[in-house]
């Protein structure tokens, strides 16, 4: 025995053979995706799910119970179908998505996790509309109130003058 190896040797005068056993290793997942990813329309993603076990697991993905197969220019599967890229996202790709790691001899394993698919907003324009939106107006109105603010100081100004020089008269 050399580690999860067994090992049987037979010598003929015809041939040598050698049988090696290994030891099943049922499925798991060494790596899969967080529970509740987030996507925005016209981002690309990669979603992991890396199985392991002996014999390594046959890896699949679904979207919505459906298979997903590697036959579009928006989703691709990866190496032994262990990755999943989304390119260019749409709304369309928000639902639910399992990966099953199989073997003959052992159970399914699953993980699933659901996609949500936002859509992208201009919030740089947005904020933009909203600053000019309130900030000229605002501008305007200090503006505005400043020249008011001069000519009523200007106006008493020259209202308090002449009163002045009026009372001194008077005293006269």
């Amino acid at each position: 025995m050399t580690g999860n190896r067994y090992l049987c040797g037979c010598n003929s005068k015809t041939s040598d053979v050698t049988l090696t056993v290994l030891e099943l290793i049922s499925p798991f997942w060494a790596q899969h995706v967080e529970s509740k990813p987030n996507m925005t329309v016209g981002d690309t993603e990669t979603f992991t799910c890396q199985a392991g076990g002996q014999p390594l697991p046959n890896v699949m993905w679904f979207k919505d119970n459906k298979r997903t197969l590697n036959d579009s220019t928006t989703v691709v599967l990866g190496r032994n179908n262990h990755s999943l890229t989304i390119y260019k996202a749409t709304l369309e790709d928000s639902g639910s998505y399992s990966c099953v790691g199989m073997t003959r001899r052992s159970p399914p394993i699953y993980s699933n996790f659901t996609l949500t698919v936002t859509a992208r907003t201009a919030k740089l324009k947005n904020v933009r509309i909203v600053m000019i939106a309130v900030l000229v107006p605002a501008v305007i109105f200090i503006v505005i109130a400043t020249i008011v603010c001069v000519i009523r100081q200007r106006r008493q100004t020259r209202e308090e003058v002449p009163l002045e020089r009026l009372s001194t008269n008077k005293n006269l």
